[in-house]
């Protein structure tokens, strides 16, 4: 038995909802990021300078799977934009 599809304000709405939550996990791993910064000062300031890369290399890459949530974001608004539009008949 198949589903029906969904119809067009419900697919706006899930979208808008995905958009939304990969804002806010960017926004999450920016914030932990940050955090790793913190550590990573600490650390050096301590003189543990192995543990301070340690904290840096997670800072970078935290940083790095946010910018990912920001860019799938991105394509998403902008495909929901062309995708969602209602469609003009010739």
């Amino acid at each position: 038995m198949s589903m029906p599809n969904p119809s067009p304000e419900k697919k706006r709405a899930e979208a808008a909802r995905h958009i939304a939550l990969l804002h806010a996990q960017n926004e999450t791993f920016l914030l932990h990021a940050d955090a790793l910064d913190r550590y990573c000062e600490a650390c050096t300031a301590s003189g543990n300078m192995a543990a301070a890369a340690a904290w840096r290399r997670l800072a970078n890459q935290t940083r790095g799977e946010a910018h990912w949530f920001s860019f799938r974001a991105e394509v998403l608004e902008g495909s929901a934009k062309h995708i969602l539009e209602p469609q003009k008949c010739a």
